[in-house]
């Protein structure tokens, strides 16, 4: 599925998971789509390709196109996606 939505939040999360430390780069998203739009935020992690292809710059503020291919439940029900991010353009103000 492919989602339009406002890059609200960039950040680094990290847990420890079963193989030791896991660091991530997090998105919180709004949905802007015109039509069916989801009632809350959702989180997007980036994949290791997506983050070399920003090298080091910000999504927040920004629009982004991304394919996602699933959403998890995480700490207190909160969705987080996975997928690829399929573009990026400045939010109109």
């Amino acid at each position: 599925m492919t989602a339009k939505c406002l890059c609200i939040e960039q950040r680094a999360d990290s847990y420890t998971g079963k193989r030791g430390v896991v660091h991530q780069q997090v998105l919180t998203l709004l949905d802007i789509s015109a039509e069916h739009r989801f009632l809350n935020t959702f989180d997007f992690v980036l994949s290791p390709e997506d983050i070399e292809k920003l090298k080091g710059a910000s999504l927040r503020d920004q629009h982004v196109e991304l394919g996602i291919t699933a959403f998890e439940p995480t700490f207190g029900g909160r969705l987080r996606a996975r997928g690829a991010l399929i573009s990026k353009h400045p939010a109109k103000a």
